[in-house]
């Protein structure tokens, strides 16, 4: 899966080993990682190439970083540690999540009402705390819903809080959207999202 620019092999931070890509969208990639310290597997997300030098996807990506403190719910991935490699590259650190994303699910089988009813809810659960923590979302689709395993026991787990309205405010103090900005997938936008409306 290891993409043109992957690092696979390498090492990030004198402690992550980047031992394989898990998967990668527009603006970053997320691998599978050890600690070479604590002997402990990670999942390390970083900004891929000329994107990690924006000042404000740098804030999104230190916002994401800090959305499980501030939410508070099991729901939201559990972040341990937030940095830059050696060239400044931006990366975090993250649980290593065990399942799949229900975009993977739904094109597999045939899910049903019972179970379809109680993903929704728990992801309907997982936005109220976001919401009560001054947090909007603003990309919910199938490929950020990730159903996780635990033996017999399954869970409802809500990823990629990098494009979220963090109660309109940077981590720098500044404002990361303006009225007009369109910011999200087209295809999963509330309409006044896609007319770039204020949230």
């Amino acid at each position: 899966m290891a993409g043109e620019d992957s690092r696979v092999g390498t090492i990030i931070a004198s402690k992550y080993r980047l031992d394989e890509e898990l998967g990668r969208g527009g603006m970053g990639a997320v691998y599978r990682v050890f600690h070479l310290r604590v002997h402990k597997v990670f999942a390390l997300k970083m900004l891929l190439g000329e994107v990690a030098k924006h000042r404000s996807i740098a804030s999104r990506f230190l916002l994401e970083a800090q959305a499980a403190g501030r939410i508070g719910h099991p729901g939201i991935l559990d972040v341990y540690d937030v940095g830059e490699d050696a060239d400044g590259t931006p990366f975090l650190v993250m649980e290593l999540l065990r399942g799949e994303a229900l975009s993977t699910l739904i094109r597999r089988e045939r899910i049903e009402v019972d179970a379809a009813l109680w993903i929704a809810m728990e992801v309907l659960d997982i936005l109220s705390a976001a919401h009560r923590a001054g947090i909007i979302h603003r990309d919910v689709k199938p490929q950020n819903v990730f159903v996780t395993e635990h033996g017999e026991t399954r869970g409802v787990k809500l990823l990629d809080f990098g494009i979220a309205k963090f109660s309109g405010v940077a981590a720098d103090g500044s404002a990361l959207t303006r009225s007009g900005e369109i910011i999200g997938s087209p295809l999963y936008m509330a309409p006044e999202q896609a007319k770039g409306e204020p949230d």
